[in-house]
Formats: C-alpha cells, structure tokens, sequence
C-alpha cells in the first residue's frame, strides 16, 4: 500500500508573505508525490493535477484509482475534479463537474463503488447537501436528503452499510456531532466526538470479519474509524478517537 499526497498549500496563512526572503511567495500547489510505507520516503510524481487545489478531497476508486474533487485555486473555489491513475502517473480531468463548488468537504468511499461527497463551503455558505460521484458514468449526482447538519472541515470515512461523518465547524462552532450516511439518509447519532475538532485526519481500519466461531480483535471490530488531531476549542489536537463499529450491526457482512 501507498500513499499519495497531491496539491496543497506552500505558504503561510497571509498570502503576502514570502516562505523566505529568497523563496518563493504563497502558492496554491498541483504537484504531487508518494510515500512508501516501507521505505519510508517520499517520491515527487513526474506529472501535476490538472489544476492546483488546496482543500480539495480525495476518494480511492474500485479500478485502483483516485478522484480528488473540489477545494480552491487562483482566488475560486471548485467544482473540478479529476482522477489519478497510479499505473500511468497521470492526473486526467473528469469531463463532468460537482454540482457546486466546495471546500474543505468530505469524501468516502462507498462499498458500492461510488464516492460520497458532503458538506464544505461554496464561498457563501457552509453546506449540507450532498452528492455521489459514480465512476462508471463519470457523473456527479446530488442526493436529494442533506446532513443534518451543514459541516466544513469535517470527516469522513468507510464503514459497513455507508460512511461516518463526524466534526467539523457550522461557520459559528466547532462540532462533535456525529452521522452515518446509509446509501440514501444521514442519521444524527447519539453518540459524540469526545472532543469538538475541526480540519481532523480520519481512518479506517479493516479489521477481522464478524464470526461466532472465531474470537475478535476487541481493538477493531469489522472496522474501525480512527480520527486523528485537528483543531479543538483550545488549540491544535494532538488526540486521537476511535468508533468502534458494532459487529451485530445490521449492514456488516456475515
């Protein structure tokens, strides 16, 4: 397994400022590297995105493939995206755009095949619609029911039956609230962050398959979502959560 790092940011938060007086100013990035696990190092794709992106988000795709959808460039937030295919080392646009603008959303990949893309902000508002990116149509689809709540910043990951949302910033708080999207809804849950975080990292781990003859991992039940740092009402997070999901819900595999 890899991973793939593209885009980004290459300066401070004040876009006057140069990174040193001799280097060079503030940029949005379209550059893109790898990291190897097992050597741990990083190696600089040969070719850039399409467009340069930061709070943009990204998706794995069945065909071993990855959609990186949305964020902002040269002043615009985006509705682009476009897919790397790691056999070739190229970023190819996708002919079809988002059905609105939006950064600093979530992504997840679907165990249907599909990418579910939720929240962010289009530049007026912080949202709570939603959409699926299909990767046999190349289109992009809204879904008719939103979040239960509007979330920039927020997580989102894999888990059996759907994708977990969780944290995330509505424009006047930080959030520790939590849903699940089932493949149609999203379902405010009655549990919570242990700690209201915004701009996270999430995870998921695929641990063993739910069988009654076998003893689990207590750890990681069929999968678990780590959810790591962030920003909390204190400062930067250096915490780490986990949900655990349960091994009799109705959407695991037996």
């Amino acid at each position: 397994m890899q991973v793939y790092i593209a885009g980004g940011y290459n300066g401070c938060l004040d876009c006057s400022c140069p990174i040193s007086p001799t280097g060079p100013t503030c940029e949005d990035l379209s550059s893109a590297e790898l990291f190897n696990p097992t050597s741990q190092g990083f190696t600089a794709l040969p070719n850039p995105m399409t467009t340069p992106r930061r709070g943009a988000v990204a998706a794995s795709l069945p065909d071993g493939t990855v959609l990186i959808a949305g964020g902002f460039s040269g002043g615009n937030i985006l509705s682009s995206a476009e897919i790397y295919d790691p056999s070739t080392q190229t970023f190819t646009a996708v002919p079809n755009s988002m059905t609105t603008p939006r950064l600093g959303a979530i992504a997840s990949s679907l165990d249907a095949g599909g990418v579910l893309i939720a929240g962010g902000s289009n530049g007026s508002v912080i949202l709570s619609s939603a959409e699926i990116y299909d990767p046999t149509t190349k289109t992009f689809t809204a879904l008719p029911n939103n979040m239960t709540t509007p979330r920039m910043g927020a997580v989102g990951a894999v888990i059996y039956g759907g994708a977990l949302i969780a944290g995330g910033s509505n424009g006047s708080a930080l959030l520790s609230s939590v849903e699940l999207f089932d493949s149609q809804n999203f379902i405010l849950q009655p549990f919570q962050l242990n700690t209201a975080r915004n701009g996270s990292a999430a995870t998921t781990f695929i641990g063993p398959q739910p069988n009654p003859g076998v003893p689990s991992i207590p750890f990681a039940p069929p999968r678990s979502v780590f959810v790591f740092g962030g920003q909390g009402n204190s400062g930067i997070l250096d915490s780490v959560e986990v949900f655990r999901q349960p091994q009799n819900c109705p959407a695991c595999p037996a």
